[in-house]
């Protein structure tokens, strides 16, 4: 937190804090909502990130985050030209605390690629398609039963229960 109010919080200029927006979807019948971090004077839209270690800009470069971030305020307060970006800080511990600004510049098409995908998952959930991918977190899922009806339990349980 000193990190933050040292060298970081002198140049923001807050307009909203953790503002949450929702927008019905065009045709999909479906809510989209999104709680960004800030929103400044300029209409600058920053997230705001921790982690152990520096991000790549490639990460950064076409965040559907921020894509979805930016739909929602311009569908909330209409369309404006904002700076969309990262600030990720980041330290293997809190003795040596570093942080990056990671500009998102979204391609022309981002917006509509990202319609498109979620109307896709949309469509697929509606018909009742789910394309699940196993992992070790499935088991604590709250939809697991929906997911895989009928399916037997992940192997780790059965792995244990055989020993």
């Amino acid at each position: 937190m000193g990190y933050f109010l040292r060298h970081i919080a002198p140049a923001i200029r807050p307009l909203m804090v953790e503002k949450e927006l929702s927008v019905e979807l065009p045709g999909a019948g479906v809510i989209l909502k999104g709680v960004i971090d800030l929103v400044e004077e300029d209409y600058s839209i920053t997230d705001f990130k921790t982690t152990t270690s520096r991000w790549s800009p490639s990460k950064a470069r076409n965040s559907q985050q921020m894509i979805i971030y930016k739909y929602l305020f311009d569908r909330s307060f209409g369309p404006i030209q904002a700076q969309l970006k990262y600030e990720v800080l980041y330290a293997k511990n809190a003795a040596n605390i570093r942080h990056q600004t990671l500009a998102v510049i979204p391609a022309a098409d981002a917006e509509e690629k990202l319609l498109e995908m979620i109307g896709h998952v949309v469509e697929n959930i509606s018909q009742g398609v789910f394309y699940a991918k196993e992992n070790p977190f499935c088991r604590y899922c709250d939809f697991h039963g929906m997911c895989r009806p009928g399916w037997p339990e992940d192997s780790r349980k059965k792995k244990h229960a055989r020993n």
